[in-house]
């Protein structure tokens, strides 16, 4: 599944769409909020985000085949530490300090286990973790301006994972096929051999 933006703590009021990548046929597609089937089609946009979107997602294919699960988390704010959904070893991970669009930001600090790794004076402030160095816990604070300047924190810890596998569901579907004609070569094979057998089999008497 491809969630964009690839973040898995949203603000209210934003859009996210989140792609169902086990399926090429968009019809195939079925969508799932909290295990209950919500959307079917390839892509299922939020284009504001609610509270009640929070929880967790997966999409599945014809076959019944569902993807890794996805948990999103929309909250108000205002400042929020954004961090991908899912996240393996051996990639780069972008962390975003993110506030509501009406705010003036004056300044954002990220930090590693209490320790500053990264000041920042951008409303879009990000940090590339190095691949030896994501696990921990993470958080940014950022000074707001709104009539007043107010100090706003959040935090994240990674989850790694293993190695990002992703399946190749076409590929898989042409191996499906191939074994199925397979099959259905060798049941021929076996139809006309027995009816040779019949045909050229002398009756007795």
């Amino acid at each position: 599944m491809t969630v964009i933006p690839n973040y898995n703590k949203i603000l209210t009021e934003e859009m996210i769409m989140l792609t169902c990548d086990v399926e090429s046929d968009a019809s195939g597609c079925s969508w799932y909020h909290e295990n209950i089937l919500i959307y079917t089609g390839k892509d299922y946009v939020i284009s504001m985000t609610e509270i009640r979107h929070s929880g967790d997602y997966q999409c599945q294919n014809s076959a019944g085949e569902r993807s890794e699960i996805v948990t999103l988390n929309v909250t108000t704010g205002p400042v929020i530490l954004q961090a991908p959904p899912l996240v393996y070893w051996g990639s780069d991970v972008v962390l975003r300090c993110h506030s509501h669009p009406g705010y003036g930001v004056i300044k954002t600090t990220f930090y590693k286990d209490g320790d500053i790794i990264q000041p920042s004076t951008n409303d879009l402030a990000t940090v590339i973790i190095p691949r030896n160095q994501q696990v921990g816990r993470y958080r940014c604070t950022r000074t707001l301006s709104w009539e007043e300047y107010v100090t706003y924190t959040d935090e994240v810890s990674l989850h790694i994972r293993g190695e990002n596998h992703k399946v190749d569901y076409t590929t898989v579907n042409i191996i499906r096929l191939a074994l199925s004609g397979y099959v259905l070569f060798m049941a021929c094979v076996f139809l006309i051999h027995h009816i040779k057998a019949e045909v050229i089999t002398p009756s007795k008497g």
